[in-house]
């Protein structure tokens, strides 16, 4: 499964004309991609969706990961 999301990632980047550049820390060496990821409860209270569980806000819902690749 994770060399599927791997090689769905990088099909998923190639489509766009954006070349992920790394921030290169001060020794020069080390280069890092910052990457920002959250997760973001919908309520699913009305719907029959599968998977739907309690969160924390008291309702029915679930919960997606979203990322954001930064340069």
């Amino acid at each position: 499964m994770m060399n599927f999301i791997l090689e769905e990632s990088a099909q998923l980047i190639g489509q766009f004309d954006s070349p992920v550049t790394p921030t290169i820390f001060q020794d020069g060496e080390t280069m890092f991609v910052p990457l920002d990821i959250d997760v973001s409860p919908f309520d699913n209270s009305n719907t029959k969706k599968e998977g739907v569980s309690r969160k924390y806000k008291g309702c029915d819902g679930y919960a997606p990961n979203f990322s954001y690749l930064l340069e």
